[in-house]
């Protein structure tokens, strides 16, 4: 499925604001602060839109992106931070391999950088 750039051009000005208030709020980290509500909102936002694309692979990789979302937060309300780490981790991987799918913007080569790339980016952050 290719998809042209204005076809989609709401998911990706979703992704840059989520990916904006993201960074923002963990840059100036409050639990349960406005970053954090605005965070929310917009993965939420996120999700909800390409669910409504009707595209059975991208419903299959939210599906298991939510169960991870609610897998964390399970982990993190029996104060299992490391848990709920990897659980958030992981909802955001099969999140962006919906998105990458629904924009038609997925092959074996890029799934395998991407998702080295991810992965890496993620294990330098949590260090050693």
């Amino acid at each position: 499925m290719s998809a042209s750039y204005p076809e989609h051009m709401l998911l990706y000005y979703s992704l840059m604001a989520a990916c904006v208030a993201s960074m923002a709020h963990w840059h100036w980290y409050e639990h349960w602060g406005v970053l954090h509500a605005l965070d929310r909102v917009l993965a939420a936002w996120v999700v909800m839109y390409l669910l409504q694309t009707n595209h059975l692979e991208v419903s299959l990789l939210v599906f298991v992106g939510l169960v991870f979302c609610i897998g964390g937060l399970r982990a993190h309300y029996k104060n299992r931070s490391a848990a709920a780490c990897m659980y958030h981790v992981l909802f955001r991987f099969f999140v962006f391999w919906a998105c990458c799918v629904s924009v038609g913007h997925i092959s074996a080569n890029l799934f395998l950088l991407y998702s080295v790339v991810f992965l890496g980016h993620v294990r330098f952050l949590l260090g050693p």
